[in-house]
């Protein structure tokens, strides 16, 4: 069985529970939604965020920073569980 998770010790440890189902990651990506007004619902694996990601991806500069904010707070999560 998978080690429990660092971020919210509520489930086990794998990617997809890490940057889309932990409790942690889920309150940050809630309030990003919120700060760019974007509906959704939540991806519950790591290749469900990528396809949300690219579903919403253009060339203005909204998108641009919406691509990057993602990617960013994946990065984000991800080195604040290293820790």
């Amino acid at each position: 069985m998978p080690s429990r998770c660092y971020l919210c010790y509520t489930d086990g440890e794998s990617i997809d529970h890490i940057l889309a189902g932990c409790l942690f990651s889920c309150r940050i990506w809630v309030e990003m939604m919120s700060k760019l007004d974007l509906q959704w619902n939540r991806p519950h694996s790591l290749k469900a965020w990528l396809e949300f990601v690219n579903s919403n991806a253009g060339s203005s500069k909204r998108d641009v920073v919406w691509r990057v904010g993602v990617l960013a707070i994946m990065w984000a999560t991800w080195m604040e569980r290293n820790n």
